[in-house]
């Protein structure tokens, strides 16, 4: 009399949507942008996410090393011409013979905060 189905789900396919997933991909590139100039707490709250998931996304879709300074680190100033000041700054190795930055001029309050940022990434 009645006939027997398998269970399954129908779901639909969304195109904003990849499969198996419940962030839409509009809220992932939001939040991929926004981890560029903020901390991940202040991402998630913005998001509505939970801190780890964030971080979680984050790992996902970005890869990163971790680099150690060399053991010589050398600050030179040269004569530039930019509309920042006359003198800018390169920062290399000059063991290897490689350039790693160069600040646009070279004011202690410039180079205090090339050194907060070099901390950062180091």
């Amino acid at each position: 009399m009645f006939q027997s189905f398998e269970k399954f789900a129908l779901y639909e396919s969304y195109s904003f949507l990849d499969n198996y997933q419940r962030i839409t991909k509009r809220l992932l590139q939001n939040l991929l942008i926004k981890v560029r100039d903020m901390h991940f707490k202040q991402v998630a709250y913005e998001t509505g996410l939970g801190h780890s998931t964030v971080i979680r996304l984050f790992d996902q879709h970005y890869s990163y090393t971790n680099q150690s300074l060399p053991t010589i680190l050398a600050i030179d100033e040269f004569k530039g011409t930019t509309e920042r000041g006359k003198y800018q700054c390169v920062v290399g190795d000059p063991s290897r013979q490689k350039v790693y930055d160069i600040i646009e001029n070279r004011t202690l309050s410039k180079l205090r905060e090339y050194e907060n940022l070099m901390d950062f990434l180091y």
